[in-house]
């Protein structure tokens, strides 16, 4: 396309996109907006989607991690032109991997099933169905392979069956942390601000036993990293929440991008920590992860 991405800070409480600051990186030359949804908590959309008319561009969501997520009553993935939905094995709803796009456009969609299909004209169902279905489909443009199998599919529809208990059992397990890990004062838990609803693809806190800064932040990540692996010791499973994507090596170096441009998000990097969320969790699991989680951080 020729496009030059034009990256966002974060705001570090919600680990979505800074709203504040996107009117000032809008030029004569920006198309569109691609804001994230981060871990299922959707970014704040009503002033992105009011600069988007002011300026006349569209709006793609990713809403790879929020299927759950809602905001001020509306389902995440379903404000933009489109909104892309990830069911790769980490997502609350998978199907081994794939994922989908939702759009309120017919005209899109006839695009996207046609360009998933190598740019056919029909799909293979469509043609199956016609009196001449030995006919093979015409290639009207150039797509790609992008199909999800049939075992897939049946996977997924299996998921979507039982949707309603996932996403309640993992936000009854999300709350519960929340009570648990209220007495921490060097773990920032997920935010959740009036209107919204988590979503809860990952439980991600920040690690921030002081205020972080670009001097100080290594040792923090040090510390945490210390504290990950005393976990990892004890069978318990974290991870790092979170990249920056605008400091990953190839923009980087592409953009010649530096930490302090995007402070919030470098701080996210270093610092972000994902803890063991799936719906079948038990109370017992979820105490031994808070103790184990309290003494790896008296140990560092």
């Amino acid at each position: 396309m020729g496009a030059r991405p034009i990256f966002c800070d974060i705001d570090l409480a919600t680990f979505n996109i800074n709203t504040s600051q996107v009117e000032a990186l809008i030029s004569p030359r920006t198309v569109g907006l691609i804001p994230v949804h981060l871990f299922g908590l959707c970014a704040d959309m009503a002033p992105l989607l009011r600069l988007a008319h002011q300026h006349s561009i569209w709006v793609v969501e990713d809403a790879a991690c929020a299927f759950g997520g809602w905001y001020r009553g509306q389902h995440a993935g379903t404000f933009g032109n489109m909104g892309c939905f990830s069911f790769h094995p980490r997502k609350a709803i998978t199907t081994g991997e794939g994922g989908m796009v939702t759009t309120a456009s017919a005209e899109t969609d006839l695009l996207l099933r046609s360009l998933r299909d190598h740019g056919a004209s029909r799909s293979d169902l469509a043609r199956h169905r016609d009196k001449e279905s030995f006919l093979l489909s015409e290639y009207d443009r150039l797509g790609y392979n992008f199909r999800m199998t049939d075992i897939q599919g049946a996977l997924g529809c299996a998921q979507m069956e039982r949707a309603d208990w996932i996403m309640r059992e993992r936000r009854l397990r999300a709350e519960a942390y929340n009570e648990m890990l209220a007495d921490i004062d060097w773990l920032q838990t997920p935010a959740v601000p009036q209107d919204y609803v988590h979503g809860y693809q990952a439980y991600v806190c920040l690690f921030r036993p002081e205020e972080p800064t670009i001097k100080n932040v290594q040792n923090l990540h040090d510390q945490r990293n210390r504290m990950m692996r005393r976990l990892e010791d004890q069978g318990i499973a974290t991870r790092q929440g979170t990249h920056a994507a605008a400091l990953q090596g190839f923009y980087r170096q592409k953009y010649n991008l530096t930490a302090e441009r995007f402070s919030n998000a470098y701080f996210a990097d270093r610092l972000s920590l994902a803890l063991p969320l799936y719906p079948q969790m038990t109370d017992d699991d979820q105490d031994f992860v808070v103790s184990e989680l309290k003494r790896a951080y008296t140990s560092t």
